[in-house]
């Protein structure tokens, strides 16, 4: 996932270790994040996440930092708003 400002510039990746182009979940485990929305104040991203084949919801703050799961369900979840 990706945060770019409005005019094109400062483009950079949001959900993964500087270090490393592969998306990593909170323990350090490869995932695939998906379906982004901005929270209304503009301070975090809410996304689906996938870890281990179970889809779940996480958040973090708009710099990349602070990512947590906030589902845990059995079933998947998909596309927070």
């Amino acid at each position: 996932m990706y945060v770019i400002n409005v005019y094109g510039g400062n483009q950079r990746v949001a959900n993964a270790d500087p270090t490393s182009p592969q998306c990593l979940s909170p323990s350090g485990a490869e995932t695939d994040d998906y379906a982004p929305a901005w929270s209304p104040d503009g301070l975090r991203i809410v996304f689906q996440s996938n870890v281990d084949g179970q889809w779940d919801i996480d958040v973090m703050n708009a710099d990349g930092t602070g990512r947590r799961r906030l589902t845990t369900s059995s079933e998947n979840d998909y596309e927070p708003s």
